[in-house]
């Protein structure tokens, strides 16, 4: 009788002790990673972001937004913001920070932003998400027959 009790007080503790370690675990485990990038400016597409990272760090953003096939007029790198409230407000924020507007659709504002003016234009309310312009891709014809 005094044997099963033992027993049993003992896997009461290696049970209460796996709870116990298991739950310090999972409140004292790693800390979290820094933020990403993305993260950090997640209105930015992730080639923007780059470019943000390089002009900040380096002062080399052109020439970053250059190798990721993003176009450079004049020192200001091509982008399209997407509007979340008003395309006006879009315009003026794009305005506001130095850019230059050069088309708009819809919620589109396509225009020429500073590298170093991306995290600005970021933080404008109106704006949704910051992107290169889409690219056309080239089918190849498919083969004739005869």
């Amino acid at each position: 009788m005094i044997a099963s009790r033992r027993a049993a007080f003992l896997v009461a503790i290696v049970v209460a002790g796996g709870t116990l370690g298991t739950a310090l675990a999972a409140t004292n485990g790693p800390s979290p990673r820094p933020p990403t990038a993305a993260a950090k400016w997640g209105k930015l597409s992730s080639d923007l972001a780059q470019v943000l990272r390089a002009e900040r760090r380096h002062g080399r953003g052109l020439a970053v937004a250059r190798t990721s096939g993003l176009a450079v007029v004049g020192g200001r790198v091509r982008v399209v913001v997407v509007s979340r409230t008003s395309r006006r407000a879009v315009v003026s924020a794009v305005l506001g920070i130095g850019g230059k507007i050069e088309a708009e659709h819809a919620t589109l504002v396509q225009a020429l932003v500073p590298p170093g003016a991306l995290a600005r234009l970021t933080r404008a309310a109106s704006v949704g998400y910051v992107r290169g312009p889409h690219r056309p891709v080239l089918l190849a014809p498919a083969p004739v027959s005869g």
